[in-house]
């Protein structure tokens, strides 16, 4: 079986030679990830104030990257313009922004404001900025430990899961909110099965976890996936087709023949697909971001080495994905565009401020 190997960190000088002439691909003994889960006795109740629904000049989001800087901001990088859409400064806010999640229509931005000083606990509010009526708010005014957000294929809904258990739905119209589960896995994003099922991790005993289908009309849930060990992140394919999942290691299954294949590996994170389901981008651990070819048969190493922990995101035209680069412990970092045509990756001279967040824009 092919795993991802565990490289030496490179310079990214010398990135385009590495990938265009010799891809790393290699044997390597799975590593069994280290919970990234914060025990709730471990993080103090944060204080942190609602913060107010504050306005910028509408605007068009085509192509644009969303990335923190201070606070949410946009760029497009075809020309480099920035625009600030929630300046923490200027508006007198002490969280930060983070977990960007782009509507289908590209129009509307979800994500969190946490609290800084007590990351990675990450106390927040669950936040709408609206590229058309130029608003930012509150979606969910409860501070709460809350998963990265998920939008409903339609743009109608937004889904999370927060650290008490509660699956919850907030209706973008209306601003309602339901709570559909009280038994999800604290914190672990879940998953748009199609635009009636939303799919969350389960706890089982010990490190044993279940994939559920939850339908939004409140009837019994199904099993997706039963006793697997530690589920921590989870994404469908566009086609809806195959499930891509970390558990212990990086794994791939066919929803319809119930068939899972182990890809190996070092702990996943951010795990996408391209748009067109051709490839899985992902970032493990040290060993920088990889893909998964079409034939999801291999796994390739690209030498992506940035902040641990950061962000990577496709283009709508799943050629290129942007990622966040810099040396460790740097207070600063730039985004880079990886173009796989070319195996060329150009640095952009936009610096992104912590937590080292960005999302490219789903149009």
């Amino acid at each position: 079986m092919c795993r991802i190997g565990r490289l030496g960190v490179c310079q990214i000088l010398v990135l385009a030679l590495l990938v265009a002439c010799a891809p790393a691909i290699q044997e390597a003994t799975p590593t069994i990830s280290v919970s990234s889960e914060v025990p709730t006795s471990a993080c103090p109740r944060s204080t942190l104030p609602l913060p107010p629904a504050s306005s910028y000049t509408p605007i068009d989001g085509t192509g644009a990257i969303a990335f923190s800087d201070d606070g949410l901001a946009l760029l497009f990088p075809d020309t480099g313009k920035t625009t600030a859409l929630h300046p923490r400064k200027t508006l007198g806010l002490v969280g930060v922004d983070w977990a960007f999640a782009w509507s289908p229509d590209a129009t509307r931005i979800a994500f969190l404001y946490t609290d800084a000083k007590l990351a990675p606990c990450g106390y927040g509010y669950l936040m709408l900025a609206d590229l058309q009526s130029g608003e930012v708010r509150p979606l969910v005014q409860t501070l709460e430990r809350y998963s990265r957000p998920v939008w409903s294929p339609d743009g109608t809904w937004l889904a999370y899961t927060d650290q008490s258990g509660d699956l919850g739905i907030v209706h973008l119209g209306d601003g309602e909110v339901k709570v559909i589960s009280k038994d999800a896995l604290g914190a672990v994003a879940p998953g748009w099965v199609d635009g009636e099922h939303i799919a969350y991790v389960r706890a089982g005993s010990s490190e044993i976890t279940h994939l559920v289908s939850q339908p939004l009309d409140g009837s019994s849930p199904s099993i997706l996936l039963a006793d697997t060990p530690g589920i921590r992140e989870f994404v469908f394919s566009p086609d809806r087709r195959q499930l891509a999942y970390y558990g212990r290691t990086l794994n791939l299954a066919d929803l319809h023949t119930k068939v899972a294949k182990n890809l190996g590996g070092d702990p996943s994170e951010r795990l996408q697909w391209s748009p067109d389901g051709q490839y899985l981008l992902g970032r493990g651990g040290l060993s920088g971001v990889y893909l998964v070819g079409s034939n999801m048969a291999r796994v390739k190493q690209l030498d992506l080495f940035g902040i641990p922990g950061t962000a990577q995101s496709w283009a709508s035209d799943s050629r290129r994905f942007a990622v966040v680069l810099g040396a460790d412990n740097s207070k600063h970092a730039a985004i880079g565009v990886y173009a796989l045509d070319s195996h060329a990756l150009k640095e952009l001279p936009i610096e992104v401020q912590p937590p080292y967040e960005l999302a490219w824009s789903t149009r």
